[in-house]
């Protein structure tokens, strides 16, 4: 299971930063699972930040913070080298291929980039001097 380091800052006034792990409900709608993750309050801006162990295979969601016009919230992947970004919380067709996946009736959807774009923690601490 990966564990992602997060440190979101943004202005609390336009919503608040969060990650999630998005599940199905009893009506088959996506959900969302909230990880508790530690906010330092300044006088306009919060920084939520932590590490959390997901599972592999789970859907995440983060929402790195917003304008008044915009909400910048996207879907995740897990996978063990980290966070894949699958899409925008706007997209319809990427919340019905996590609504598929998370169903069992559909594979995971693919990630659009080449890389993840939150990184997991080493596992073990590189040694020093080599």
């Amino acid at each position: 299971m990966p564990t992602i380091s997060f440190q979101l800052d943004a202005d609390p006034r336009k919503g608040m930063p969060y990650v999630a792990r998005i599940t199905l409900d009893a009506d088959g709608r996506l959900a969302r699972d909230f990880y508790q993750l530690a906010r330092d309050w300044g006088r306009k801006r919060v920084i939520v930040s932590g590490a959390v162990t997901i599972p592999e295979a789970a859907i995440i969601e983060v929402r790195t913070g917003g304008s008044w016009k915009n909400d910048y919230r996207g879907f995740y992947l897990a996978r063990a080298d980290g966070l894949w970004f699958l899409g925008a919380h706007d997209d319809a067709s990427v919340k019905h291929a996590i609504r598929q996946y998370l169903a069992g009736t559909a594979p995971a959807p693919e990630p659009f980039a080449s890389r993840p774009e939150w990184k997991a923690e080493a596992d073990e601490p590189l040694p020093i001097n080599g």
